[in-house]
């Protein structure tokens, strides 16, 4: 293995030695709203998953581009199956793109039928005037 595999290697162990897990309370309600906005998206509700996200995001992303989004990596015809769970979950803790009344990250596996994998929406829940909501959403596998 060469010098550059070693060092990009020993960065990948400190990244996942790092990740700091959410507490319970805080990773039990994160995720139950991380799965209501992967199933309004699979529902093809696309308002309602819109609703859940800060007052930033909406005026920065409209409805109808988090559906066009979330169609280019699951489109119509996947079939997802309705066994969706919470894979990981972090506190964000030393992250360069942590923003001030950040509180977590969840990373929702969407599983796919038998003919294609799985896709996967990724999800920064912060800390806003309405509460808390999803400040930042990326849509499918790393």
């Amino acid at each position: 293995m060469g010098e550059r595999a070693l060092h990009l290697t020993a960065i990948l162990l400190v990244a996942i030695g790092c990740r700091q897990e959410l507490p319970a309370p805080d990773r039990d309600h994160l995720s139950a709203d991380a799965l209501r906005f992967a199933r309004h998206l699979m529902a093809r509700d696309y308002a309602a998953a819109h609703a859940m996200t800060t007052a930033d995001y909406r005026a920065r992303v409209s409805i109808d581009s988090l559906g066009r989004a979330f169609e280019f990596s699951v489109p119509r015809s996947m079939s997802p199956v309705d066994s969706l769970f919470v894979q990981m979950t972090d506190t964000m803790a030393g992250w360069a793109v942590r923003q001030p009344g950040d509180v977590g990250w969840i990373y929702v596996v969407i599983p796919a039928d038998s003919t294609r994998d799985g896709e996967a929406v990724s999800l920064i829940f912060a800390r806003e005037a309405e509460g808390i909501r999803i400040r930042d959403v990326e849509i499918g596998r790393p």
